[in-house]
């Protein structure tokens, strides 16, 4: 089997440089192959210029920034150094952390290196590295680290709460997994009347800074994409950020994960049918709840991201799992995915990723040179 002989190679690559400089330089090298496969964008665009000025001067209140309130990932980037144009250099940094952390992740629970590889592959391929390769604007990669160092730390009060507050100053979507963040936080330990009540606390505690931060920021420059902007529309038409952009969702979910997909939905199910059903409602919710989202934001590539874990648990259910359901079909998958085109959408906005080995065939098939495709 196919997937024998890349253990068989992970292991001799681990013993030549250890498990840690493995994790290190596979990062290095899947992040690599991500951007050839989606060219990275390396002009900043609509709200990559507002994020730009804050990493060149968060604190800059003479100019109004309507982004000013996800301030995380800025003001990391203006406190190392990385300011202005080199702001994109932290958001791959952030990436190449991401990646090096869900392989550690897989490579300490599980015996077989491919499964730590081949998850490492997934988040890499998927969304959640490529949409900040497309728009290198976007501070989501920073998030979704946030979000899985929850999960990973889960059962550690004081690292939990810290990445809470790293992920909802980064960008505020965090809050709509809440439900998740909390089951999370209650499964596996003791004394869950305690855990509850301390996590409902200090992420009461985080969120409320985090409001007073907005309502503060807001008063300075003149946050435009303030709370009112989201929710006034809905008091008149309840469905006003969803109306005529429901067709167009399907698309939306499908382009994070694409084929895919198909690895949470088996998950769920068989997860169900085994009667390990908290397992699948843990599995489902990230997706389900980053979709609410789209009750007042129209990015549905960007929101369905948000609920990669649903991909991370599922992952996890099958490793877990003696058998090889899922190991001899994964490499045909993987390999599969490739050639479904990489799209971004945003409403009615359907965009394909400029991707190399798309526009090779392309210059193949219609014989005309490379630069005409972007």
């Amino acid at each position: 089997m196919l997937y024998d002989k890349i253990d068989v190679f992970m292991v001799r690559f681990e013993g030549r440089l250890g498990k840690i400089w493995t994790g290190v330089v596979l990062a290095f090298i899947l992040l690599i192959l991500a951007a050839i496969y989606v060219r990275p964008e390396c002009n900043y665009v609509g709200a990559g210029v507002s994020f730009e000025k804050l990493a060149n001067n968060p604190f800059n209140y003479s100019e109004t920034n309507i982004y000013a309130f996800r301030i995380m990932t800025p003001l990391i980037s203006y406190l190392i150094g990385l300011r202005g144009k080199l702001f994109m250099v932290t958001n791959a940094i952030f990436a190449l952390i991401f990646i090096f952390m869900v392989f550690s992740h897989f490579r300490k629970l599980y015996s077989r290196p491919a499964d730590a590889l081949f998850a490492a592959g997934i988040m890499t391929f998927s969304s959640v590295i490529l949409v900040m390769l497309f728009n290198s604007g976007w501070c989501d990669i920073l998030t979704y680290l946030a979000i899985f160092a929850m999960w990973h730390w889960r059962r550690n009060f004081w690292l939990f709460t810290l990445f809470f507050a790293v992920g909802l100053f980064n960008h505020d979507s965090v809050m709509f997994l809440l439900p998740w963040l909390i089951a999370i936080r209650l499964t596996g330990g003791n004394k869950k009347v305690t855990i509850l009540l301390l996590t409902l606390l200090s992420m009461g505690l985080v969120m409320a800074l985090y409001f007073i931060y907005r309502s503060w920021i807001t008063s300075q420059i003149g946050v435009t994409l303030s709370m009112s902007y989201y929710l006034q529309p809905l008091l008149k038409n309840p469905l006003y950020w969803m109306s005529e952009k429901v067709p167009y969702y399907p698309l939306g979910w499908f382009t994070a994960f694409k084929i895919l997909w198909v690895i949470p939905i088996a998950g769920c199910y068989l997860a169900w049918k085994e009667g390990q059903k908290w397992q699948s409602i843990l599995m489902a919710m990230p997706v389900i709840l980053a979709a609410a989202q789209l009750v007042i934001a129209i990015d549905t590539t960007r929101m369905f991201t948000l609920g990669f874990m649903s991909m991370i648990l599922a992952l996890e259910y099958f490793y877990s799992s003696n058998e090889d359901r899922l190991r001899k079909y994964l490499p045909a998958l993987f390999a599969m995915n490739f050639i479904v085109p990489q799209m971004y959408t945003a409403g009615f906005k359907i965009q394909l990723m400029p991707s190399t080995p798309m526009n090779l065939l392309r210059m193949w098939l219609d014989n005309k040179p490379w630069w005409p495709y972007p």
